[in-house]
């Protein structure tokens, strides 16, 4: 369990709590390995117990973001295992250790942290790795279709160009270790040490393998006396973790963006953009999307009728997914996967790889989905799961994920604005349940007294989200944009209790200079959003 101070973070409505996440989980094309597997080592060698872990003076638990109901995840019947359903994996923590899930404030990952009660006690050292950090991140990978080699090469470069860059270009890490090892689940080992005299001396296990699209990656980190200490209780937990089988979702019961254009209204996964608009006329392209990766990017083009294009292509192979036929062609090393219904027709083309990489599902199911629609151009944000749904801009990005907890975060200007360091706002919807959840409040009234405790929060006022009766705020403070920078972020915060009894927070976080230019857009989030069943 985690104390209410502690576990307020991932609800916390102060301003300047996402941007720079933002900018991490928005790409993920470049994943997120940089704020978890590869970074932990430098966060680390600065704080040998992160301070974002959870206190561990009480019992042990696995906590659930949100009341929704989760995965049916079946786990093998262990003596003192912690199942963590969210995350799709099972422990068996090692005699006298605690296990706690640490939903991080990026959709796309969640952490595991394993401590023994007696490191609360023990005195600080200055001496970084003094205390070992033991951590197993599970990262959603999906959207890049990452192998476990091209996980650990991605991993080790970023690292490794962190700690150089932290050393000042002056040291480089060691590979201790590199190849393919089983430990249970895990297939992969990469150990490495850094040692920068005086400062650091510094020993890194990680152990990594990829299930449902999931990368899990098991960390030990200590300087080399600790680490050879607790390397053994390290693996013998790493042999005691199972991952079970993501419970599959149909397509239009997942997260995804509704498109009326071109004269059609039709659902994409979250990760796609839009590229292109066509002609209406039969046998022309309507529209085209992009996948997000950008190693193995493919490219989606809709058309009315028939697909074009393709007559030189050959079938390969065919299967039939929800009462769609969908077909592999090819024409000499040129690939299409094709798939027609209702009189619309989808082609995938592979544009850095061989073959396409898309779940067939994904492909039926977006073909499914498409139908006439004369209205105005839009596009809306539908989460089934958490029962909302809101307006998404023209360049606006989403990130969320089947590992989320019930926090989805929603780029306005887009992810290249927030590559590009742009002034620009994010948005944060999160939905949790005090049942499972301390950082929700179970009323409004529970909600104003735990926010008169908060600093920086200006007067809290009543307002109604979708109908229902909501409380509001607004609220600024000085973050860190850069090295030896820093911006004063503004942020406005809307929160309602929903009749399931959880609660919705949506935080609009935006720096102060370009707040004007983007209120229309919080405006219109806030008016348009649909509350489901209420």
């Amino acid at each position: 369990q985690k104390s209410n101070k502690e576990s307020d973070d991932m609800f916390k409505p102060t301003a300047a709590t996402n941007a720079a996440h933002v900018k991490a989980t928005t790409n993920t094309n470049t994943s997120t390995v940089t704020s978890t597997n590869a970074a932990t080592a430098t966060t680390t060698a600065a704080s040998p117990v992160p301070s974002n872990q959870a206190s561990f003076k009480t019992a042990q638990s696995s906590p659930a973001a949100s009341s929704k109901t989760l995965p049916a995840v079946v786990f093998s019947k262990r003596r003192d295992a912690i199942d963590f359903a969210e995350f799709y994996c099972s422990v068996v923590p090692a005699d006298g250790w605690i296990a706690s899930s640490d939903p991080a404030p990026m959709p796309n990952i969640g952490m595991i942290m394993f401590k023994k009660p007696e490191f609360e006690t023990m005195a600080e050292s200055e001496v970084p790795g003094a205390l070992p950090a033991v951590i197993l991140t599970i990262e959603d990978v999906s959207v890049e279709n990452l192998t476990v080699i091209e996980l650990k090469e991605k991993s080790k470069t970023m690292a490794f160009q962190q700690i150089y860059q932290m050393s000042g270009g002056q040291f480089r890490p060691e590979v201790n270790l590199d190849t393919p090892e089983k430990n249970g689940v895990f297939e992969y080992t990469l150990e490495y040490s850094q040692s920068i005299p005086p400062f650091m001396d510094m020993r890194v296990s990680n152990l990594i393998t990829i299930k449902n699209g999931l990368a899990y990656c098991f960390q030990l980190v200590a300087n080399p006396q600790v680490f050879s200490q607790y390397k053994g209780a390290f693996i013998k937990m790493a042999r005691s973790v199972e991952i079970a089988e993501a419970p599959e979702r149909p397509f239009d019961q997942s997260p995804h963006v509704v498109n009326v254009i071109s004269g059609i209204s039709i659902k994409v996964p979250t990760s796609w953009s839009f590229t292109a608009t066509g002609s209406q006329q039969a046998g022309e392209r309507l529209v085209e999307f992009k996948s997000a990766s950008e190693t193995k990017t493919e490219m989606i083009s809709i058309y009315k009728g028939d697909a074009q294009g393709i007559d030189s292509f050959k079938e390969d192979s065919s299967k039939e997914v929800d009462g769609v036929t969908v077909r592999t062609l090819k024409d000499g090393k040129k690939v299409r996967v094709v798939a027609t219904h209702n009189g619309y027709s989808i082609v995938v083309a592979p544009i850095k790889i061989s073959q396409s990489l898309m779940d067939p599902t994904t492909i039926a199911g977006v073909v499914k989905s498409i139908s006439a629609n004369e209205g105005t151009t839009s596009r809306r944000f539908v989460n089934t799961s958490d029962g909302y749904e809101v307006p998404v801009g023209a360049k606006g990005s989403l990130v969320c994920s089947k590992i989320g907890c019930g926090t989805v975060i929603y780029a306005p200007a887009g992810m290249e604005a927030m590559q590009n360091g742009e002034e620009a706002p994010t948005a944060t919807l999160r939905v949790g349940n005090p049942n499972n959840d301390k950082s929700c409040a179970s009323s409004l009234a529970e909600w104003r007294e735990r926010l008169s405790s908060e600093d920086n929060i200006g007067d809290i006022t009543s307002t109604t989200l979708a109908g229902l009766d909501a409380i509001t705020f607004t609220s600024s403070e000085m973050t860190e944009v850069g090295p030896g920078m820093r911006s004063e972020v503004k942020s406005k915060v809307v929160i309602a209790i929903l009749a399931s009894g959880d609660t919705l927070l949506i935080r609009w976080e935006c720096p102060t200079g370009p707040w004007r230019r983007y209120e229309t857009q919080l405006n219109t989030l806030l008016k348009e959003i649909i509350i489901f069943n209420q």
